[in-house]
């Protein structure tokens, strides 16, 4: 009997841990979807300059998160920190990353001093578009937030279109804004929720 109750009782604690793990994971991998989608890389009239500016290049430290980042010309790398080093970072290895952007299928482009990082979706198909500003020696991504903005206004500016999955349920918003629209986008500031912030901590 005692042996049964320890059993159920540890039975009850990790299915406990596991849907609150899980839980947590839903909620990581699905917070991108309340932002604006993009058909083509942004903004359409600009060119890709084809590489990280070199101002930014370097390891960074997440605020939200227990990660590091390493910015270099073409690749953007995502290290958990458990095993990276602070104190040696010239001789860190790959075994615990992830690859956040590569300028081979990604892209960065500029727009009036700022500059938009548009990453594709292969699966969905689309372009994630984050604008970066630089402040001092941190990095602040900003993104089209969906609850953030007036959808009436935003439609007045730049055709919105819906997209569901099989059983009818709204996935996500995607746009295609021309050079005009784009400049509406820019002057009402819809990129306006901060998404991510890193820290440099070394060049």
């Amino acid at each position: 009997m005692l042996n049964e109750m320890k059993y159920n009782g540890f039975k009850i604690i990790f299915i406990t841990f596991f849907s609150l793990t899980l839980i947590a994971w839903i909620l990581l991998f699905s917070s991108c979807d309340d932002s604006l989608k993009f058909k083509y890389p942004q903004p359409v009239h600009k060119n890709d300059i084809g590489y990280v500016p070199s101002n930014i290049l370097g390891w960074y430290a997440s605020k939200e998160d227990s990660f590091m980042i390493y910015f270099s010309e073409k690749y953007i790398i995502e290290y958990d920190r458990k095993y990276v080093d602070d104190r040696d970072l010239n001789n860190v290895t790959s075994a615990k990353s992830d690859t956040l952007f590569n300028l081979y299928l990604d892209r960065i482009r500029k727009y009036r001093g700022n500059y938009y990082f548009s990453k594709y979706d292969e699966d969905e198909q689309f372009w994630e578009v984050a604008k970066l500003d630089i402040v001092g020696d941190s990095l602040i991504f900003y993104l089209v937030w969906i609850e953030d903005i007036d959808m009436d206004k935003l439609k007045k500016i730049t055709v919105v279109e819906s997209s569901f999955d099989d059983d009818q349920e709204l996935e996500y918003f995607i746009c295609n804004p021309s050079k005009s629209e784009w400049k509406e986008l820019y002057k009402g500031n819809y990129f306006s929720h901060p998404y991510t912030h890193f820290f440099r901590i070394r060049d």
